[in-house]
């Protein structure tokens, strides 16, 4: 890693949310910091730092009993998991974390649903990939609030399986509509 200013802010970053951690007392506040801390780690190519906190954010979310907190969890450490190619404890922390959304699709499960498809497709289940790609894409195409970046990562990713199944037409459209 080539060390510049912005590493060197991103660490301040990360040594300024480790002294809010100490003095803060709420579960919730304490959970949140824990996972800012891991998402600072985790954009720094930190990766066992990051888990070490998404850990740390999972043992508070469920302490506190907030399953959509716990759920969060779940899906950073996926994706960390991911990240170090540990696809079998990727998805099973991403179906854990589906497990715990609510019944009804919503923001959080398409956003893990995005997840197990690109570990899906990275692994070679390729129509298991799309089922769960296309569940996230209807989301974010009815989705009211709108989430331009994720409605273009659904398109981009089904492209990309398209590609992988050498279906070449389905891709191009699917990457062309996230252009």
């Amino acid at each position: 890693m080539i060390w510049t200013n912005s590493s060197a802010n991103d660490f301040k970053k990360i040594d300024s949310l480790k002294a809010d951690l100490l003095v803060s007392d709420s579960p919730g506040n304490i959970k949140d910091l824990h996972i800012k801390i891991g998402d600072a780690y985790y954009e720094n190519s930190c990766n066992v730092e990051a888990m070490d906190y998404y850990k740390k954010a999972l043992a508070a979310s469920q302490a506190e009993g907030n399953f959509s907190s716990i759920a969060v969890s779940y899906m950073k450490i996926g994706i960390v998991y991911m990240e170090l190619g540990s696809f079998d404890l990727a998805l099973d922390s991403f179906l854990k974390a589906r497990e715990l959304t609510c019944s009804k699709y919503n923001n959080l499960r398409a956003e893990i649903d995005m997840n197990i498809g690109v570990l899906l497709e990275q692994t070679g289940s390729f129509d298991e990939a799309l089922t769960y790609l296309f569940g996230s894409l209807e989301f974010y195409q009815n989705d009211e609030s709108y989430d331009l970046q994720n409605l273009l990562q659904a398109y981009s990713s089904i492209g990309i399986v398209y590609g992988r199944q050498e279906k070449l037409d389905s891709a191009l459209f699917y990457l062309n509509e996230a252009l």
